[in-house]
C-alpha cells in the first residue's frame, strides 16, 4: 500500500492511478481511522472515483497487482489483519472464473453462503461437515 494516507479526491485519484489496472485498496475517515478495504478486479482507478463520488471516505492507500489472484491474496490478508474496524462484514468475494481459496481462513472457498454471525478470524462459510445434502 502506498506509505501515507492520500486524499480520496477524483482529480487525485486520476493523476496516481492508472486506469485498467487490477488494484487494491483502504479507506479511511476524516480522522484517518481504516473502516473499509476493496479490490477491483478490472479498474481501481474507477472503483475509487466512485467511493470519492459518493463520499464514502476522506482518505485512501492503494496497491496496484498484476494478477486479479495477487489482488485477491492481499484483500484476504488484510481483511483478516483489520476485520475488527471495518465496516464490510463479508469475507472477500474469490475472483469470478479463478480456483482460488483465502489463505488465511480455516476451511476452503466454496460456493456456500456465509454464516451471518461467526466471529472475526473465524470463517463465515461452513464447514464440509456442515453442509447441507441436497
Amino acid at each position: 500500500m502506498t506509505p501515507r494516507l492520500l486524499r480520496l479526491r477524483p482529480w487525485l485519484i486520476r493523476a496516481l492511478i492508472p486506469a485498467n489496472h487490477i488494484g487494491t485498496y483502504m479507506l479511511y475517515s476524516d480522522q484517518g481511522e481504516l473502516f473499509y478495504i476493496g479490490r477491483s478486479d478490472t479498474d481501481v482507478q474507477r472503483r475509487l472515483i466512485r467511493h470519492a463520488a459518493d463520499r464514502r471516505g476522506e482518505y485512501f492507500t492503494y496497491d496496484i497487482h498484476h494478477t486479479v489472484t495477487s489482488a485477491f491474496d492481499v484483500e484476504c490478508a488484510l481483511f483478516h489483519i483489520h476485520a475488527e474496524a471495518l465496516s464490510n462484514r463479508l469475507h472477500p468475494d474469490k475472483p469470478d472464473f479463478h480456483p482460488i481459496t483465502c489463505a488465511f481462513c480455516p476451511y476452503p472457498s466454496t460456493a456456500i453462503p456465509y454464516r451471518k454471525n461467526a466471529p472475526y478470524g473465524v470463517s463465515r462459510r461452513p464447514h464440509k461437515s456442515q453442509w447441507s445434502s441436497q
